[in-house]
């Protein structure tokens, strides 16, 4: 089997593959109806080029080179036909189709006389080339202006395209001069050229990338098209030059000696260079495209690079408006994109709202939002799948028209590029929306296969914020319902003493002394009301952080406070050593108490049942931190439960959350500061809190 016979051989098996693919990927859209027909007519020409090769006799090789022409007729129309669909020009350019088909049609009729291929004879090496008949050149003549016209089109639209469909006209473009410029030369040897068609084997590069275009229909930069042939090329070249470079030098050390084989000893070179890639060629594509691309894409790497990075240390970024925008500006600087959002769910409203942006004014952020029930949301909440504003329309079929049409109105409002769901357990949580880059490049496949991951691990992180946000305020009502019965007997004594002394006033009015007693307990006893009263309400309110300056034993005494009762229930004495009070720390209040509250309530109902409880609190200055120690004589923990009692969700209560110690640590970690535990069994149990000292100023009191 020669060459030529090889690559008809390999058309018409592309050809058919392709079309079967193609076809049967959507079998009702227009596009890869027409595509298939130009594949079909591939395939014909394809194995009728294949048996005209193989031919051994002048009749034979006539009729296989007249049916391989009947192949050849259809394809410019068919492949000129894909071309106006896929730029949504066949109604304006109808005629020019119809024309077409007519013209093919007329052709054909044509073929198999004389006047189309009037016989074959032997032209340079071929020993059955065909002459041409009368008719075959006027043929060619329109069959060139059909090929013409369709690179003329696709020309002018990537002129006048931008972003999505500027790559993908590349790609047709790329595809089709490679297409035509190799199936060309075949023609020469026609007009008795002494050119032989060395480009024949073309043909299926040509349709492979226009399958890949339909198929994928986000299509990758060409810049990494380049690459990869590139790294495939360079793959090759080493392979080749290993494999004859043994050869060589095999025969050369071998050939001398008597019974040595040739055949036998280059089939076992090839044996051994096989077996050899089986095991390294993976590894040798991976370090070789490394290599590529760090050399040719440089920018490239460094931007995936940051972006890969910034993916595993998403989870460390401890609030919610911090992490949404930590996100949205680190995909704008290290992509280079100028404008960018993301809308998340918003339980109140019932809308998709603005929650981080970057390059957006403020007005049109503030009418900026979707609806639950728009038909975005709704597509996307079901087909959960990342897609480019400028292929709406391809990821419809025909009868979906409308619904496309709704989907690019409600895209036109936010007028960005790429969109990627946020996805949690089938729910859409938000969008991730990216515009134009300031290089002008698109978003490529590969992009987009990093950017999901990070969209995917977006949704999980805000998630945990969100249940978190939730169980703070829970944990928080928790608390106060177990403090509930002991305020109430706080608040009960000094009302008790207010109301006596109310009763007895009446009578005693005159009396200085009972008076001036009478003011002092009354002022003091409100004062002791109003403070606990307003304890309450702050550990209940939930809001943003607000950091001041405080001395961290006024925090302490404050949970202390609302702990009394709970104390005085179970009889646990309180030992307090500050050593800090001429440092202060910078903070968010209502925070560090809810962590001191929670340790020092996790103390409490350790040591609910023990006569002797007693818990020490003491506080040091450890170089530029404040050290809290919280030290019980309770049970202690198990050095297996030690391990896992900052986890999520990890609790040993009945009806606890699992989240009150993960919520300090967070707490404690956002203020710069450390949270560490020791316990032995039967000995009892401590905690460490570390938080820094407030540089800004130092008081003494």
């Amino acid at each position: 089997m020669t060459f030529w016979a090889l690559s008809g051989l390999i058309n018409g098996i592309t050809g058919t593959l392709l079309g079967i693919i193609i076809y049967s990927k959507n079998k009702k859209n227009i596009t890869n109806i027409i595509y298939g027909l130009t594949c079909l007519s591939v395939a014909v020409w394809g194995y009728s080029y294949f048996l005209w090769q193989i031919s051994t006799d002048e009749i034979s090789a006539l009729f296989w080179c007249r049916a391989l022409m009947a192949g050849a007729i259809f394809i410019p129309i068919c492949y000129l036909h894909y071309i106006f669909v896929q730029l949504n020009l066949f109604s304006q350019k109808k005629k020019i189709i119809i024309l077409g088909y007519i013209f093919a049609f007329i052709s054909l009729a044509f073929n198999f006389t004389p006047l189309f291929v009037k016989s074959v004879g032997p032209k340079m090496w071929f020993k059955y080339w065909p002459d041409a008949g009368v008719v075959y050149y006027p043929f060619l003549v329109i069959w060139f202006w059909f090929a013409l016209y369709g690179l003329y089109i696709i020309a002018k639209s990537l002129s006048s395209s931008a972003g999505f469909t500027r790559n993908q006209l590349r790609y047709i473009l790329i595809a089709t001069i490679v297409g035509w410029s190799g199936g060309a030369t075949n023609y020469p040897l026609w007009f008795n050229i002494k050119f032989p068609p060395y480009g024949n084997i073309l043909i299926s590069v040509h349709m492979i990338i226009i399958a890949y275009a339909i198929i994928k229909y986000r299509l990758m930069d060409i810049n990494v098209v380049i690459g990869k042939g590139f790294v495939y090329t360079s793959l090759l070249a080493i392979i080749a030059g290993s494999y004859f470079g043994l050869i060589l030098g095999v025969d050369k050390v071998f050939s001398g000696f008597s019974g040595y084989n040739p055949a036998i000893s280059h089939f076992l070179i090839f044996l051994l260079v096989i077996s050899v890639l089986i095991f390294i060629l993976p590894q040798m594509r991976i370090k070789t495209e490394r290599v590529v691309e760090r050399a040719i894409f440089k920018n490239r790497y460094a931007y995936r690079k940051t972006l890969r990075e910034f993916n595993k240390h998403m989870g460390f970024i401890l609030s919610e408006d911090k992490l949404l925008n930590q996100t949205i500006e680190t995909l704008s600087r290290a992509m280079g994109i100028s404008r960018a959002l993301i809308l998340l769910y918003d339980e109140v409203s019932g809308n998709y709202i603005v929650s981080a942006s970057v390059g957006l004014e403020n007005k049109k952020q503030e009418g900026l939002h979707l609806s639950a029930g728009s038909s975005l949301v709704k597509w996307l909440s079901k087909d959960k799948k990342t897609f480019l504003k400028d292929e709406v329309r391809m990821l419809f079929s025909s009868n979906q028209t409308k619904l496309a049409k709704t989907i690019e109105k409600e895209l036109k409002k936010i007028d960005l590029e790429l969109y990627i769901p946020l996805i949690l357990e089938n729910s859409l949580l938000g969008i991730m929306a990216l515009g134009e880059k300031a290089s002008g490049e698109i978003f490529s496949q590969l992009d987009i296969d990093i950017l999901e991951p990070i969209a995917h691990q977006l949704a999980l992180c805000v998630s945990y914020k969100r249940l978190e946000s939730q169980v703070v305020h829970t944990d928080k009502l928790t608390s106060l319902g177990t403090l509930a019965a002991g305020m109430a007997h706080e608040i009960r004594n000094p009302l008790s003493s207010i109301q006596i002394f109310a009763q007895l006033l009446p009578e005693k009015y005159n009396d200085q002394e009972f008076r001036d007693n009478f003011s002092k307990i009354v002022i003091d006893d409100t004062g002791r009301i109003s403070k606990i009263i307003d304890s309450i309400m702050a550990l209940a309110k939930s809001g943003p952080a607000s950091f001041s300056q405080y001395q961290i034993s006024e925090i302490i005494d404050e949970a202390l406070v609302l702990l009394s009762a709970e104390l005085k229930k179970h009889g646990i004495g309180i030992v307090k050593k500050y050593k800090d009070r001429i440092f202060q720390i910078k903070g968010d209040k209502e925070e560090l108490k809810q962590v001191f509250l929670n340790l020092l309530l996790n103390a409490v109902q350790s040591m609910a049942d023990k006569k002797d409880g007693r818990i020490r609190i003491s506080t040091s200055n450890e170089k530029d931190f404040i050290r809290v120690e919280i030290v019980d004589n309770g049970p202690g923990i198990e050095q297996r439960i030690l391990n896992r009692l900052f986890d999520p969700f990890f609790t040993t209560k009945h009806k606890g959350t699992g989240l009150g110690l993960a919520i300090s640590r967070r707490i404690i970690e956002e203020h710069k500061g450390i949270i560490k535990v020791n316990s032995k069994l039967g000995k009892g149990t401590v905690f460490w809190v570390d938080l820094p000292v407030a540089k800004e100023e130092k008081s003494g009191e």
